[in-house]
């Protein structure tokens, strides 16, 4: 097509024809228009009246995708509590079966009830009560991780508990972002324990923020917000500041 020659020799339809394979090869590769084009909206679609039990009887309308827009325009919708209560998740596929304390599913059924790390730490899943009353925190007195392993465990606990019941929260997700640009919180002068110690208190004060933000219909913390939460805490520990660890561009990027 760049010698003027034979561009000149082609006829109208044959060179519209080898504009149109062009243009689908191209979109077939993810290369030209088809990605940096502008987007359009999807068409609108109706679905018709149909019965839905959440378990053998699934409507059609289960499988469109998520929202385009962005969270927080959509988010007041979502509701603060699942009204029937399902313990048994299907958290076999996840590889997550027998991990989590069905006290820790009851509660994760209501947005608005703070949830804590400790409460999927691998070494509380046999717990059976959350023990909370109105002079105790609940879940207090669990064991927290005490290794950046058992953190990683109960981020993924997290995670698969909050695909069965909220799979449009992307709390675990920030989260895993979170650690990853402050390498965990890894610096020179700062021992494991000391790690584990800073993580378990910004995603507690994270949970705790987004079961406020909950109440108000308001969307979970964005990455921005969670990195302030980290400053902050970060900063009240001795011997970090406030921009402790080391920003992991190749680990962001392949996110």
């Amino acid at each position: 097509m760049r010698n003027p020659l034979l561009v000149g020799k082609l006829t109208l339809s044959a060179a519209l024809e080898m504009k149109q394979h062009h243009e689908e090869l191209q979109a077939k590769l993810g290369r030209g228009d088809a990605v940096f084009g502008k987007d359009y909206p999807p068409p609108m679609k109706m679905f018709s009246e149909g019965a839905d039990n959440c378990a053998d009887i699934l409507h059609e309308a289960r499988w469109e995708r998520m929202p385009i827009g962005e969270i927080k325009e959509y988010w007041r919708k979502v509701p603060t509590k699942r009204t029937h209560i399902y313990r048994r998740l299907p958290l076999e596929h996840h590889g997550a079966a027998t991990s989590i304390s069905e006290c820790v599913i009851v509660r994760a059924h209501d947005r608005s009830l703070p949830l804590k790390l400790s409460m999927f730490a691998p070494a509380n899943n046999m717990k059976r009560s959350l023990g909370s009353s109105d002079n105790k925190d609940a879940a207090d007195g669990w064991e927290n991780p005490k290794a950046v392993l058992d953190i990683q465990e109960a981020l993924a606990n997290m995670a698969a508990v909050l695909f069965c019941l909220w799979h449009m929260d992307p709390t675990p997700q920030v989260i895993q972002r979170l650690l990853i640009h402050y390498n965990y919180g890894a610096t020179g002068d700062r021992s494991e324990k000391e790690q584990c110690r800073l993580i378990t208190e910004v995603i507690d004060e994270i949970l705790r923020a987004n079961s406020s933000r909950a109440i108000a219909n308001e969307p979970p913390l964005s990455f921005r917000e969670c990195k302030e939460r980290w400053k902050d805490a970060a900063e009240r520990r001795p011997g970090s500041g406030s921009t402790s660890g080391r920003h992991r561009d190749v680990a962001l990027n392949y996110l």
